[in-house]
């Protein structure tokens, strides 16, 4: 996905770009929660998929709304506004 960012107006001397750990694991979780539409990286979740105990999955699938679709916008801090909704 392709993200643009529009910087008119704004002093970009005091812009500073990170990567979020918390995001990473977070799509992380949700590829392997909802592989469906990640084609791109379904060799790898079935190759980590076939890695884990029952045990486990059941309890990934127990908190997979955490980081699932709707949970995923809202916990990684992107939110829309209402002319997007």
């Amino acid at each position: 996905m392709a993200i643009a960012l529009q910087f008119a107006g704004f002093d970009i001397n005091n812009l500073r770009v990170s990567v979020s750990p918390l995001s990473e694991l977070m799509a992380v979780l949700h590829v392997l929660a909802e592989p469906d539409h990640h084609f791109e990286s379904s060799a790898k979740v079935q190759a980590i998929a076939r890695n884990l105990d029952d045990r486990l999955i059941a309890e990934f699938n127990a908190l997979s709304p955490l980081w699932a679709r709707s949970r995923t916008i809202l916990l990684s801090g992107v939110h829309r506004t209402k002319a997007e909704s």
